[in-house]
C-alpha cells in the first residue's frame, strides 16, 4: 500500500503491473531498502 500511495496510484494493480516491468533483483534491493527505512 505505500508504495501504491506513494505512485499516486488508485488501484493497486496498477502498482502491481508497474512493479512486475522491474527485474527481480531489482526488486529484492528495493525491499531491502524500503525494509531499512521502516526499522528507523
Amino acid at each position: 500500500m505505500f508504495i501504491k500511495e506513494q505512485l499516486g496510484h488508485n488501484d493497486l494493480k496498477t502498482t502491481e503491473n508497474y512493479l512486475d516491468s522491474f527485474e527481480l533483483d531489482i526488486k529484492k534491493e528495493y525491499s531491502t531498502c524500503l525494509m531499512d527505512f521502516k526499522k528507523i
